[in-house]
C-alpha cells in the first residue's frame, strides 16, 4: 500500500463513498475493485473522489478478501497498479488461502498492525464554538449553554465526548485544558 493512501483516504472520509469500502459493508463474497466499481456508486461525484485519490497514489486495481467469521470477520485487501481480473479468476482460491492465513497470523489486538482511525481529528465548527464558549464563560451549566448552542443537553454531551476524541483526551475538560494550554 503507497505511503501517505490512508491517511489520506480516511483524513478526508472517502470511504464513506468508495465503491470499495461500500462493497467490503455490502458484500460478503471475495471481489476486484473493478467489480465494486461497476456495481456501486456509478456516476456519484463523491466516488469519483476516492477514484482520484487511488489513482493519484498510482493504484489502479485490487482484490478483496474476506476470512474469519461472525465478529472476527476480516478482509485482506490487495492493490495493483494492473488489472487483477485474470489473476483473480485465476489464483483466487489461493489468494483467499493466503488471506485466512494471515488473519490467523495477525489476530486482533497483534502489536504490528497499524490503526487508522476513519475520524476526521479536526474540530467542527459547533465544537470549535462548544471548546470556546467553556473557556469563556466556565460559569455556564450544561444546560444554559445547550441553550446558548440551541441544542439540548444530551447532544451537548455527546460533543463533548468527541471533543475529547478528536483531541486524543481522556473527556471534555481535558480538551479544554489543553487548548487553553495551547493558547499560552
Amino acid at each position: 500500500m503507497p505511503p501517505g493512501f490512508l491517511e489520506h483516504y480516511y483524513a478526508t472520509q472517502l470511504y464513506k463513498w468508495c465503491p470499495v469500502a461500500r462493497a467490503i459493508h455490502q458484500w460478503r463474497r471475495d471481489y476486484t475493485f473493478a467489480e465494486a466499481r461497476a456495481a456501486i456508486l456509478v456516476g456519484d461525484p463523491r466516488a469519483e473522489k476516492a477514484e482520484r485519490l487511488f489513482s493519484n497514489f498510482g493504484i489502479s486495481d485490487g482484490v478483496v478478501l474476506f476470512s474469519g467469521r461472525n465478529s472476527l470477520r476480516s478482509a485482506t485487501v490487495l492493490m495493483s497498479r494492473l488489472p487483477v481480473e485474470q489473476t483473480f479468476t485465476t489464483h483466487g482460491p489461493m489468494l483467499a488461502y493466503a488471506a485466512r492465513c494471515l488473519e490467523r497470523i495477525l489476530h486482533s489486538g497483534n502489536a504490528t498492525l497499524e490503526r487508522i482511525t476513519r475520524d476526521d481529528p479536526r474540530l467542527s465548527e459547533t465544537q470549535e464554538r462548544i471548546l470556546q464558549m467553556q473557556i469563556e464563560h466556565p460559569e455556564f451549566t450544561m444546560a444554559e449553554m445547550a441553550e446558548l448552542l440551541g441544542m439540548s443537553v444530551k447532544t451537548l454531551r455527546s460533543h463533548h465526548e468527541k471533543i475529547a476524541k478528536k483531541t486524543n483526551v481522556s473527556n471534555f475538560a481535558g480538551a479544554v485544558v489543553e487548548r487553553m494550554t495551547r493558547a499560552l
